[in-house]
């Protein structure tokens, strides 16, 4: 019966949890969009990946988050996949290394870590020993195609 108990209290505090985030009006609701979703789960996949090669850990970081998340818009609007100017970062964030990973028409972040562990230079920059800091940026363009920024950094 414990057990019973316990899991109908976890239950409960979960649904009360989602109800308040639910009932969040106006911008906490941004929280949720599709776009933080994706970008999520390419952090998560990314973290997952390092992990199971032993790895530390990314942490997501505001001033590369602010480059990745500029580019992806960038990279939607223009419907061009180029890299961005990694000595911006360097300067802007102050940071020792930076590197950058793109890409286009993947429909969840999870796919799009797959593609890119399966190319030689994009999962040598998700294994990077050295990198500690992860922004993502994600933007669906009108046609709902999917247009993707990961920028790695360490500080100095």
């Amino acid at each position: 019966m414990k057990i019973r108990a316990k899991i109908r209290t976890a239950v409960t505090g979960l649904a009360l949890v989602v109800g308040m985030l639910v009932a969040l009006p106006g911008p906490a609701s941004a929280v949720l969009s599709s776009s933080d979703t994706y970008e999520a789960s390419v952090i998560s996949a990314t973290n997952y990946q390092r992990a199971i090669r032993g790895r530390v850990k990314l942490s997501p970081q505001w001033c590369v988050d602010r480059y990745a998340e500029s580019h992806a818009r960038w990279m939607a609007t223009n419907r061009t996949l180029k890299h961005q100017s990694l000595s911006r970062i360097l300067s802007y964030c102050g940071l020792r290394s930076v590197g950058e990973n793109i890409a286009v028409g993947y429909r969840t972040g999870t796919l799009a870590v797959a593609a890119w562990m399966a190319s030689y230079y994009h999962r040598l920059n998700i294994l990077k020993w050295g990198y500690r800091l992860i922004g993502v940026g994600a933007y669906q363009d009108t046609s709902g195609r999917w247009w993707v920024s990961q920028v790695f950094g360490t500080k100095l």
